[in-house]
């Protein structure tokens, strides 16, 4: 009857949401998904959402043949750079590593070998670059403002959207806020009302403005805390400095190649991702971890929300094989 129910029902473990590894496991998978630009697939290439196509021969011959020699140049050489300089930075230290870090390295490295050094072929264009498609000056401001159409406030799809944004960047945003305190050097306990109120009120500005909805990301929140960030004056300071490029420099923007950010993505990432997470979940055993690989698999191949949904649904039919048992 209904106890039966009740006795199959598994509650989340709520704690658990603040670990660093379930953090780890969360850009894992951001890493896995950066490699597309690395590699710089063109998207007719791979398809998602065709299970079939990826594991035939046929995928293969489309995505070997979509590479782009120079993206893929680009992105090794890149890497290497990357930790060699951070590795230089720890084993000799010196003002120029301090002023000028591994990722900003990566930037100018990407737009001075794409200009200068690279030809033909090897020449990076078009969708592989950043494009803001802005002209610079205060004009860059006005063409990005696009204010309401108050009509739709009366949609139904349009509140289904908000309530969906407002639960997920909540939830993000107080996860980067717990990780980013355990992050941290110097032990700092962040206030999470505070957190909340800047972002509804951030979010009612950008809103009102035709901009995205805002919420804290933990990768970024690292690489601030990595740079040696201590208050909230550094996230100040990275929005002026984003309106300062975008108004004054947007065209040298354009030309920053987008594997030279899927390389600083994917090396912040690995900072956080561990491989000891894998391995323990391996030992947990086939059942215990199978919602585990399904999820990875699932966001993989679809998108986010599919995942997290097969995740549970396999869980679920797995807790229910056991109680069967």
């Amino acid at each position: 009857g209904i106890n039966s129910l009740k006795d199959m029902i598994r509650f989340p473990d709520w704690d658990a949401i603040t670990r660093r590894d379930v953090w780890q496991v969360a850009v894992t998978l951001a890493i896995i998904a950066t490699l597309e630009s690395l590699l710089s697939v063109d998207e007719d290439a791979f398809s998602y959402h065709e299970i079939t196509l990826f594991f035939s021969l046929g995928f293969l011959t489309e995505f070997v043949s979509s590479f782009h020699v120079g993206v893929l140049l680009l992105s090794i050489t890149s890497i290497l750079l990357f930790y060699t300089w951070s590795w230089l930075g720890k084993k000799y230290p010196h003002a120029i590593f301090e002023y000028l870090s591994a990722p900003l390295l990566i930037v100018f490295y990407g737009i001075f070998l794409n200009n200068f050094i690279f030809t033909g072929d090897l020449m990076i264009a078009g969708d592989h670059l950043l494009n803001l498609n802005l002209t610079g000056g205060i004009n860059s401001l006005k063409d990005m403002i696009r204010f309401p159409d108050w009509d739709a406030i009366t949609r139904r799809d349009v509140w289904q959207v908000a309530v969906t944004l407002a639960i997920i960047a909540t939830l993000e945003s107080l996860l980067s806020v717990d990780a980013a305190d355990k992050l941290s050097q110097h032990r700092m306990i962040s206030k999470r009302n505070k957190e909340l109120f800047a972002q509804g009120s951030g979010n009612l500005l950008s809103g009102l403005l035709g901009g995205l909805p805002l919420t804290a990301v933990i990768v970024r929140t690292s690489a601030n805390i990595n740079a040696g960030a201590q208050s909230r004056i550094s996230t100040i300071l990275h929005g002026l400095w984003l309106v300062f490029f975008i108004v004054i420099i947007p065209s040298y923007l354009s030309l920053i190649p987008l594997a030279s950010l899927s390389v600083i993505l994917l090396a912040t990432g690995l900072k956080l991702a561990n491989a000891k997470i894998f391995q323990d979940e391996f030992k947990r055993g086939f059942g215990k971890s199978l919602p585990f690989f399904i999820t990875i698999i699932s966001v993989f191949l679809f998108d986010l929300l599919v995942g997290i949904f097969m995740g549970l649904l396999v869980g679920l039919c797995w807790q229910l094989y056991r109680d069967w048992e």
